[in-house]
């Protein structure tokens, strides 16, 4: 993928992830070719390949940016851990077709997200005095968010409907991670 950092590029990024998240929502996996994705997102082809080299690439990319921006909070060590895990739910329900997809079809997600995560070099991380297990740590407690919030998300995709609050969510989550992990402290 070649994503410049430009106001431009990150419109244009935009425009096809949410005509993804559309034609899922819509007409599912079968309709996700390149022609479909630019005319519902309004743009050519050279605009799609600018960004991205498949619709595998497209999606998997655009999964790991959910990934890192999901990272990113749960390493915000000013917020208390309950409202890391509501701020990542935020995350997922804004383009809850995404994920339903994602959640459905990528089998072994909670060990890419696992992976993604050892081989990332985050700053909060890298100064931490025993480093791999501290970023297994992370990568395990991230995992079982995604794991958990994948079983709740496709229950309320698939009846459209809440079976519980977002803050009994969060607290479940909270309940279930570890809190006195040395390698990775839950405030």
């Amino acid at each position: 993928m070649n994503i410049k950092n430009n106001k431009k590029s990150q419109i244009s990024i935009e425009k096809i992830k949410k005509s993804i998240s559309y034609l899922l929502k819509n007409d599912g996996y079968e309709s996700l070719t390149i022609t479909n994705i630019c005319k519902n997102a309004h743009i050519n082809r050279t605009t799609f390949y600018a960004h991205f080299d498949s619709v595998n690439d497209a999606l998997y990319q655009i999964c790991e940016a959910y990934i890192v921006a999901i990272y990113d909070i749960f390493m915000n060590e000013t917020l208390p851990y309950k409202a890391r895990v509501k701020k990542s739910i935020e995350i997922i329900k804004k383009d809850l077709d995404f994920f339903s997809y994602i959640f459905t079809n990528v089998s072994n997600l909670e060990l890419k997200v696992i992976e993604m995560i050892e081989n990332s070099n985050n700053n909060s991380l890298v100064h931490h005095k025993n480093l791999e297990k501290a970023k297994l740590s992370l990568a395990y407690i991230i995992s079982g968010f995604v794991g958990i919030a994948k079983i709740y998300f496709l229950d309320i995709s698939q009846n459209k409907t809440e079976k519980i609050s977002v803050d009994d969510f969060a607290d479940l989550i909270c309940n279930v991670v570890n809190k006195n992990n040395p390698y990775f402290i839950i405030k």
